[in-house]
């Protein structure tokens, strides 16, 4: 059974806008999940320790973006998921990257965005422990499933986390207008729109 993908980007939106903790956030899409595909891995995921990434969040955008030159004009955030290999082991993470544009109409900037390295990436504990879980090597494990609803709801949170944070945006992010996140070249959010360095939570479907 497929899932009712209209009714769970609906609850996708809703978590990521809410304000709440990440995990009490995460546990809501796991309850809309487990709803629509009923699993016995379901409640495992709910042991993943939500808040474990809570330190490389907070200094993500200033390691990522802190030492840029003045010249180099970022308009568009762009947070994506991706899959990596490392070794013989795959797991999941996320970056952030900086476009000189941005369109809240489209998502065609996010495909132009500056060089990254190792700055960029958050190196998310709690997307291996998402990834490991949900393609355990059993049969009958969720796979995309999870994965799918579960980084996608945390990337979001965390991103709106990271440009909201108490140390405040570094001053790279300046020209910074707007923000999404999602999967590269897979489905996306629109997150909000930033003025001054300050962000407006505004979450919606791409």
């Amino acid at each position: 059974m497929s899932y009712d993908y209209a009714r769970l980007f609906e609850k996708l939106i809703q978590v990521v806008a809410a304000d709440g903790t990440i995990t009490q956030r995460m546990h809501d899409v796991l309850e809309e999940c487990s709803r629509q595909k009923p699993h016995p891995d379901w409640a495992t995921f709910s042991n993943i320790d939500f808040e474990a990434d809570a330190v490389r969040i907070d200094r993500w955008l200033s390691t990522a973006f802190g030492s840029r030159r003045a010249d180099n004009v970022t308009r568009g955030l762009w947070f994506g998921l991706v899959t990596l290999a490392i070794g013989s082991s795959t797991t999941a993470d996320m970056y952030v990257g900086g476009s000189p544009s941005f369109d809240a109409g489209n998502i065609a900037w996010a495909s132009d965005i500056s060089p990254i390295d190792e700055r960029n990436y958050l190196g998310s504990a709690v997307l291996h422990q998402i990834y490991t879980q949900a393609y355990r090597e059993v049969n009958g494990s969720l796979g995309n499933n999870a994965e799918y609803p579960l980084a996608l709801a945390y990337g979001a949170i965390v991103s709106i986390r990271a440009l909201t944070g108490e140390c405040g945006l570094p001053s790279g992010l300046t020209s910074a207008v707007g923000a999404a996140t999602g999967f590269d070249s897979g489905d996306f959010l629109f997150l909000g729109t930033l003025e001054q360095r300050h962000f407006h939570k505004s979450v919606r479907a791409g």
